[in-house]
């Protein structure tokens, strides 16, 4: 009898399956393909460092303790100054996104007297928990606010609608700064006994040689003996006296619980209507999604200077045809030598391009780079990356409290918090 069986092998599936292995359980962890790291992976073409998924990871706190726990200190590439630098798209300009909060053709003097009034606004009491990012930052700050940095935000961190998003599963450090009388209060007051960052940690946003997947590498590489078994899709899960019965490729597993950390349509089928299996079918399928086509166009850099900045996000209202992009070649420049590469990211909830064909996708991302950045080169190499986002739209708390009603737990990118660090405090978390 396992312990724990863990469906999923991504960031969050790996680290749960060391942490519990460490601790002395016995567990396994299950992966469909043949390859760790879910969305994580890192291309090594044409003398380039491609990332398909995450661009870069923040120095928080369970990704630094992560990394010091696997010994990769010394595998750390700090992005440039760079990285602190970001733009929004705003009348045809690329406006600093500090200097935009007092640029008067930004925000108009009413617009900046409403922000500056979010303290006095009194808080919901009691909150609303299905209440959307974009009313919350509206009530809060004003519908500029929203419209100009909030829409443009989730746009880059969830390829979301603000309007659709779902605050509290969205952004629940913020909701719970409101309690405290005022946002601003309490993002200040957050600070006070908050993590602190080793001395060897890099002071700004960084990445690691070979790219990210190079984290996913060594939890998997860390885990103990034949714990992880690729190239297992896992049939079902069934309900079997106080534990579960995992149907899996090569065999079943015995377990007194199961953590999925898998979503979409590959979560719906495990669990399928049929005899003893949990009936969550449709709560997994009901889970909205985004997809996202990713444009990687590198210029040789004699053709088309590398910009200085992180890179920069459109809000809807002045261009539902890209969500942004980012300057890569800018922001690690060691990972593209003698290259200017962009990443252009398009579709998200602003428009479905999951249709759209390769050599559409890249006119696309070239249009858009000649005509807000002035960069017309050919150039030298191209890659296009898809990818499907899950949402925490309103409805997602319910609808994740019914799931683990189930009693199989439900952690990770799908369920409990977007992006590594948020992967790796679930997996820290779990209990």
């Amino acid at each position: 009898m396992n312990d724990v069986v863990i469906i999923g092998a991504g960031v969050t599936g790996l680290a749960l399956g060391r942490r519990l292995a460490n601790e002395g359980k016995n567990v396994v962890v299950l992966e469909a393909d043949e390859r760790v790291g879910g969305p994580i992976r890192s291309l090594k073409t044409s003398g380039l460092v491609v990332e398909c998924g995450p661009q870069a990871l923040r120095v928080t706190e369970h990704t630094i303790t992560a990394l010091e726990e696997l010994s990769m200190q010394d595998r750390i590439v700090e992005g440039s100054a760079a990285v602190n630098t970001r733009f929004i798209l705003w009348d045809g300009k690329l406006r600093p996104v500090p200097r935009a909060l007092l640029d008067r053709s930004f925000f108009k003097k009413r617009e900046l007297l409403r922000m500056m009034a979010e303290p006095m606004i009194a808080r919901r009491d009691p909150p609303r928990p299905d209440e959307s990012a974009f009313d919350f930052v509206t009530r809060r700050f004003g519908k500029a606010v929203a419209e100009r940095l909030l829409d443009p935000f989730v746009a880059g961190i969830y390829a979301g609608d603000a309007h659709q998003l779902e605050m509290a599963a969205a952004f629940p450090d913020v909701v719970k700064w409101e309690r405290s009388g005022s946002v601003v209060a309490g993002g200040i007051g957050s600070r006070r006994g908050a993590w602190r960052a080793p001395a060897w940690a890099p002071k700004r946003g960084y990445t690691l040689k070979n790219g990210v997947q190079s984290l996913v590498d060594m939890l998997a590489g860390s885990l103990p003996g034949d714990l992880l078994k690729l190239s297992t899709p896992v049939d079902r899960v069934e309900r079997r006296g106080a534990g579960f019965l995992v149907r899996a490729k090569g065999g079943n597993y015995d377990a007194s619980r199961v953590v999925l950390t898998v979503g979409g349509a590959r979560a719906a089928a495990i669990f399928a209507p049929g005899p003893n299996v949990p009936d969550i079918a449709h709560d997994l399928n009901a889970q909205p999604t985004s997809f996202v086509a990713s444009v990687h166009l590198a210029f040789k850099a004699s053709e088309a200077p590398s910009p200085e900045g992180f890179g920069w996000l459109s809000p809807t209202s002045q261009r539902k045809d890209v969500l942004g992009v980012v300057w890569v070649s800018s922001v690690f420049p060691a990972h593209y030598p003698g290259r200017t590469v962009l990443r252009v990211m398009i579709g998200g909830a602003r428009e479905d391009v999951s249709k759209m064909t390769d050599e559409q996708l890249l006119l696309r991302a070239r249009k858009v780079v000649a005509e807000v950045e002035g960069i017309r080169a050919d150039p030298a190499y191209t890659h296009i990356q898809r990818a499907t986002l899950p949402q925490y739209n309103v409805g997602h708390a319910a609808r994740l409290a019914r799931l683990r009603e189930s009693g199989v737990d439900f952690v990770g990118w799908p369920y409990t918090g977007n992006g590594v660090d948020a992967a790796l405090g679930a997996a820290r978390n779990w209990s």
